[in-house]
């Protein structure tokens, strides 16, 4: 395997050392004496600082602001447990700025307008982001929230537009997809709990590392709110988009887009990199239409250690254009 990498010009591999029994910590020894240790997702090319500013949505939103890039409108709101904690604190007991979510309602209904999207401020692959439709929703989550001990919850308008990550490394697009949300096709025959099911297990087969568990409440609800159920048979071609959110761990299909898309969005990209001091990231950009450069557009998210295997499962021509990635990744100091 190390003769693999060390085909070319970029610093030569002497050793890989790999943690046996889940895979989940790793080393690289270099020819040159150097090392990089990889934990996780975290292939060890960002500063933690950098990493830790990127994991939290409200913070990521406000340097995106301050830098003049459009993001989607929102604020931030401390969960009941998180503020009283924090009005006890000798640090920020006289800091009435600090606002939770007993001014959530007040603030969509003057600011956003329903619907919107709630979601932890910090978190991954989608868990706990709901759009949201009524006050009742609302406080039904932040509820939710309150008990998981979520700190920070995200309000923000819905961008009703197509959903991308843009992958970004050392200044450069190295991939870029579209996210569909997790949906399901009808054929006259099988009822919707069967065509769930037998989706499930397709991407599961197929490598993907798809847990439907903690999603299953909000597929529910949006059934519920189509006037469906899972005993319903779906005509054949009908398509049902079962989720909200587009995230491939959520069951979300990615859609090569490198051909189309527009220079401009390959440069913000690389530019919100930059802002963000992060060799390596994923930039999750919410855009209209991504083969013109002046589309209506916002930024969603910026993912500091943006897992790739969901991708790399997805297809054949998508596992081949990731390896070669890894390859440039683990070659480069």
């Amino acid at each position: 395997m190390i003769d693999a990498y060390n085909a070319g010009k970029l610093p030569e591999i002497k050793d890989i050392i790999v943690e046996p029994e889940y895979g989940y910590v790793a080393s690289i020894e270099y020819n040159s004496g150097e090392h990089r240790v990889l934990y996780g997702h975290d292939p060890g090319f960002n500063s933690g600082s950098a990493e830790q500013l990127a994991n939290d949505k409200g913070y990521t939103k406000f340097l995106l602001r301050e830098n003049g890039i459009d993001c989607a409108r929102g604020s931030e709101f401390l969960l009941p447990w998180w503020a009283d904690m924090l009005r006890q604190s000798d640090r920020q007991q006289f800091n009435h700025s600090m606002r939770d979510t007993k001014e959530a309602l007040g603030y969509i209904d003057k600011s956003l307008g329903f619907p919107v999207y709630v979601k932890p401020s910090r978190g991954s692959q989608g868990i706990g982001v709901a759009r949201v439709e009524t006050a009742e929703e609302l406080d039904k989550l932040l509820n939710q929230y309150n008990e998981e001990r979520v700190k920070v919850a995200v309000i923000e308008e819905e961008l009703k537009m197509p959903d991308y990550r843009i992958l970004v490394f050392d200044g450069e697009v190295v991939n870029a997809y579209e996210r569909r949300p997790f949906s399901v096709k009808g054929d006259g025959v099988s009822n919707l709990e069967q065509l769930i099911d037998l989706k499930h297990k397709t991407l599961v087969d197929s490598g993907r590392d798809i847990h439907f568990e903690r999603q299953l409440p909000i597929i529910m609800n949006k059934l519920r709110k189509m006037g469906l159920s899972m005993t319903d048979i779906i005509p054949e071609g009908a398509d049902v988009q079962l989720m909200d959110i587009s995230n491939l761990s959520a069951g979300g299909t990615p859609v090569d887009i490198g051909e189309v898309m527009h220079q401009r969005w390959r440069d913000l990209a690389v530019r919100v990199a930059r802002i963000f001091d992060l060799r390596i990231c994923g930039v999750d950009l919410a855009c209209k239409d991504i083969t013109q450069s002046d589309s209506e557009y916002g930024v969603i998210e910026v993912n500091a250690t943006p897992g790739v295997k969901q991708f790399m499962a997805s297809g054949v021509a998508q596992q081949g254009k990731l390896e070669d990635i890894f390859v440039k990744f683990f070659r480069t100091l």
